[in-house]
C-alpha cells in the first residue's frame, strides 16, 4: 500500500471507526483499525465482533494494499500532526507514515487476521434524516435497561411500517417512544431490537446535516449507512415487551408547564433528596395554577420550589425520582411540555407541546409509598 491523504480526512475516518475497536486481549487484532484501499479511496474499518464500522475517505492511491494498525496509537499520532498531506506506505507489515517535520514507523498485524465485517446487501427498509434520527435517539436511549439480565429491554426497539419509524426504549420503570418519518415506504413491517451501545455509537457519528440515513437488515444484523459511513451491529434476539398496553388512553390531570422552569425547579429540589433513593413530591394545584416540588431529608434539610402551570383536572400529589423526569425534559426541544397523571396515580407522562406533539411520549412510574 502506498497512499497520500490530508490530515483532516484521516482524522475524520479515525474518529468514525475508533469507538468500534475491541478490547479482547485474546484477539489482539481487534484493538487495531484496518486500513485498506477501495474504489480509489482509503477505507478504515474496526470491529469488536458486536459492532463494526467503516468509513471511506478521499486519498491519492499509488499502490493498493491493506494493513491493521493499533487504533489508539494511530489516532493519537495523527491528531497531533499539523494540517496538510500525510504520506503512508506499508512495507513488511510496518506502516511508514510521514508529514511535515514528522516521520514514524508503526508495527501492524497482517490484515488476514482481521475479522470479516458482515456485508448487508438488502435494500433499505427505512430512510430517515440525520437531524430527526439524532433527536429520536436523544429522547429514547436513556430509558433502556442498563443490566443485561433481560437483554430485550437493554436494547432499543425499532418498528418500521409504511412511512414511519418507531423508536422505543424501556427499563420497566419508564418508557420513551418517538415516531419519525421515513423518506421511503416500507410495504411490509420490520421489528428489530438493536443493542443500546450500537445506537449510542450511531448517535455519536451521525451528523444533523446528514440528509438520509438508510436502514437495512439481514441474518440477524442491521446496517445504518450514510454518506461514506456504515455501521453494522448484531441484533438482540427475543421478543420486545408489548409496551403499548402501559400507555394510558387518557389522563385525569394535565399540567402545561414551561420546560426551562420545570427543569430548574426539579434540579433545585433534587439537591435536597436522598442520593440512594432520590425522591421529590410533586403537587399539582389547579386553583392556584402551579406545580410545587418538595424534597426533604433529615441530613440535608427541606426545599420547596414552585413553577407556574396551566392545570386541567383534579389536584394531585405524587412522588417521582427527579432524574427520571430530567432525563426526558433535558432532551425535549419545545418550550412547553404537558405533564400528565392518571386518575389512579400509577402513571405519569411527559409530552411536548408542538404541532406534531403525538410523535413523542415519555411514561414514568411514580415512587409508591410503602
Amino acid at each position: 500500500m502506498k497512499i497520500s491523504c490530508t490530515q483532516e480526512n484521516l482524522i475524520r475516518g479515525l474518529s468514525v471507526v475508533s469507538r468500534s475497536v475491541g478490547k479482547d486481549s485474546t484477539l489482539p487484532v481487534l484493538a487495531n483499525i484496518l486500513l485498506s484501499t477501495e474504489n480509489k479511496r482509503l477505507k478504515l474499518s474496526a470491529t469488536n465482533l458486536e459492532i463494526g464500522s467503516t468509513c471511506l475517505v478521499g486519498a491519492k492511491i499509488e499502490k493498493e494494499g491493506e494493513i491493521t494498525i493499533p487504533a489508539q496509537l494511530i489516532s493519537n499520532y495523527v491528531n497531533n500532526l499539523p494540517s496538510g498531506n500525510i504520506n503512508i506506505e506499508v512495507i513488511d507489515n510496518t506502516l511508514n507514515i510521514s508529514s511535515t517535520n514528522s516521520k514514524a514507523k508503526i508495527k501492524g498485524i497482517n490484515s488476514s487476521e482481521f475479522p470479516l465485517i458482515p456485508k448487508i446487501e438488502t435494500q433499505p427498509f427505512c430512510q430517515v434524516s440525520g437531524s430527526e434520527l439524532k433527536q429520536a435517539l436523544n429522547q429514547t436511549i436513556f430509558a433502556a435497561a442498563l443490566e443485561e439480565s433481560r437483554p430485550e429491554i437493554s436494547g432499543i426497539y425499532l418498528k418500521s411500517s409504511g412511512t414511519q419509524l418507531i423508536i422505543a426504549a424501556t427499563d420497566s420503570y419508564r418508557l420513551a417512544e418517538k415516531t419519525i418519518k421515513s423518506n421511503i415506504k416500507n410495504k411490509g413491517e420490520v421489528e428489530l431490537i438493536v443493542p443500546a451501545t450500537a445506537m449510542q455509537e450511531l448517535n455519536r457519528i451521525v451528523g444533523e446535516e446528514i440528509e438520509a440515513v438508510s436502514l437495512s437488515s439481514s441474518d440477524n444484523q442491521i446496517k445504518f449507512s450514510f454518506d461514506d459511513v456504515e455501521l453494522i451491529s448484531r441484533l438482540v434476539e427475543g421478543q420486545y415487551p408489548d409496551y403499548q398496553n402501559i400507555i394510558p388512553k387518557e389522563f385525569a390531570t394535565e399540567a402545561v408547564v414551561d420546560v426551562g422552569g420545570f427543569i430548574s425547579t426539579l434540579r433545585t429540589s433534587s439537591f435536597f433528596s436522598q442520593k440512594d433513593s432520590a425522591e421529590v413530591v410533586i403537587k399539582i394545584n389547579n386553583k392556584k395554577s402551579k406545580i410545587e416540588i418538595i424534597a426533604e431529608t433529615g441530613e440535608v434539610g427541606k426545599n420547596v420550589s414552585q413553577t407556574a402551570s396551566e392545570v386541567k383536572g383534579d389536584d394531585r400529589e405524587i412522588s417521582f425520582n427527579p432524574q427520571y423526569l430530567l432525563d426526558s425534559l433535558l432532551n425535549i426541544e419545545t418550550e412547553k411540555v404537558k405533564f400528565m397523571i392518571t386518575a389512579d396515580e400509577r402513571v405519569g407522562a411527559l409530552q411536548p407541546i408542538s404541532s406534531d406533539k403525538d410523535n413523542y411520549i415519555y411514561i414514568v412510574m411514580p415512587i409508591v409509598k410503602k
